[in-house]
């Protein structure tokens, strides 16, 4: 039985509607909606963390051989197939550290406190999809996952996005740049894109990390926000300076959260990660940029000296350390360590990463306007994957009254990639 407050709900909904095809749609969407499921495993008194990872990887891979590509799922189904957590750590690929579920959460409530509710979503290294499992309902995702175990999960679980299986520089060469509305990830661990980098030759010479930052800023539309979780070192290094300072020629560097060590212990690794947020700068600024302006860039804090020169946690970003930071051992051997207290919590991460960032760009110095972050409003209509669809109360209904007719794909939307 229904509770009130998901009456209420429903009610709500129904008030957006205007008519009775849209009532229907409305009531067909929310009969499918599904059971929210938790990713991954916890770890259990007397039993090791990689036993537990073994075996659920195993369950889920005994069920995924007994589905069809197409198939619904159960919601114990579903449950199994999310218990899933790839290879990295347990003797597997070393670029298979997915995501805990609680950060997935968080991520997407910061992108919540900019007021974004909706559109189409880029995830370049989805794994089973966590980032999609908790993305918001007016949100459909264009996702890559190079694992075929992983990716077949995640094509299952989610049914309603577009998952190709497939290395990112597949799809970052086929699709137009400034295509989605938002990015949210997780760039891979490693130290080498393989055989891949060819596939996207104009990115060929660019490093793992490096190119799982940069090729979804150039996919993002202007004013998109670009959120993912990168190796520490990318915030800080001196090796990586020039780095920072191409993706501050591409997207504005808001502000970076340093998350615990042990975040992704469950998942295979106690290294120190960083939240990255960037919003992708407008056609305006990007052609001052190209002009070689870079003195008033700097003066702008367009190429803010900060970031670039990896300060930003020792200066305004010190208060999004969580938790106390040292480094352990020595040479080759040191570390960097961030414990958490007893105040650093899941539930307190989750909801630090849900603060906004401002601008810290002297827009008036550029004679600029601030970027509007692009976001979905009522009634308005997108292509996705092949079919209109509308943003009514908050979700996409298919549009049964489309006209599919000579469409601008880039202007209206996202044909399936």
């Amino acid at each position: 039985m229904a509770t009130p407050e998901k009456r209420g709900q429903v009610s709500k909904l129904l008030m957006s509607v205007s008519n009775i095809k849209q009532i229907v749609r409305l009531i067909n969407s929310l009969s499918n909606s599904r059971q929210a499921v938790s990713f991954g495993v916890e770890k259990r008194d007397g039993v090791s963390i990689e036993r537990e990872r073994r075996e659920a990887n195993q369950a889920a891979i005994d069920l995924l051989a007994t589905l069809k590509p197409d198939e619904k799922l159960t919601d114990t189904q579903r449950a199994t197939l999310a218990g899933y957590t790839g290879k990295g750590g347990i003797g597997g690929s070393e670029y298979e550290y997915y995501t805990p579920q609680y950060v997935a959460e968080g991520m997407w409530d910061m992108l919540a406190a900019y007021g974004i509710n909706g559109g189409l979503g880029l995830e370049p290294s989805a794994g089973t999809g966590v980032f999609q499992e908790t993305k918001p309902k007016g949100m459909v995702m264009q996702a890559a996952e190079l694992s075929d175990t992983s990716g077949r999960i995640n094509q299952l679980l989610h049914p309603e996005d577009n998952v190709s299986i497939t290395p990112f520089e597949d799809l970052a060469r086929i699709t137009p740049d400034n295509t989605f509305d938002h990015c949210v990830g997780n760039v891979p661990f490693g130290s080498s894109r393989g055989g891949y980098a060819e596939r996207d030759p104009a990115y060929k010479n660019e490093s793992l990390a490096g190119y799982f930052v940069l090729r979804p800023i150039d996919k993002v539309k202007p004013g998109g926000l670009i959120t993912l979780i990168v190796p520490n070192g990318l915030t800080h290094n001196s090796g990586d300076k020039k780095l920072r300072e191409r993706v501050s020629r591409k997207a504005e560097f808001l502000g970076a959260h340093r998350l615990p060590s042990g975040t992704f212990a469950n998942n295979g690794t106690a290294t120190v990660v960083d939240v990255w947020v960037l919003r992708k700068h407008t056609e305006e600024l990007a052609e001052r940029i190209e002009a070689g302006e870079d003195a008033i860039l700097r003066e702008a804090n367009v190429l803010w000296d900060t970031f670039i020169n990896g300060k930003w946690f020792d200066r305004e970003g010190k208060k999004f350390i969580h938790g106390t930071m040292s480094i352990e051992g020595k040479d080759k051997f040191a570390r960097m360590v961030v414990k958490a207290d007893g105040q650093v919590t899941q539930a307190s991460i989750k909801s630090a990463l849900a603060r906004r960032f401002e601008s810290r760009i002297n827009w008036n110095l550029l004679a600029l306007s601030e970027p509007v972050i692009p976001s979905v409003g009522e009634g308005e209509k997108k292509l996705i994957n092949g079919v209109w669809n509308e943003f009514i109360g908050g979700r996409w209904l298919v549009d049964d009254n489309a006209n599919y007719a000579a469409l601008d794909d880039v202007a209206y939307g996202a044909k399936k990639l």
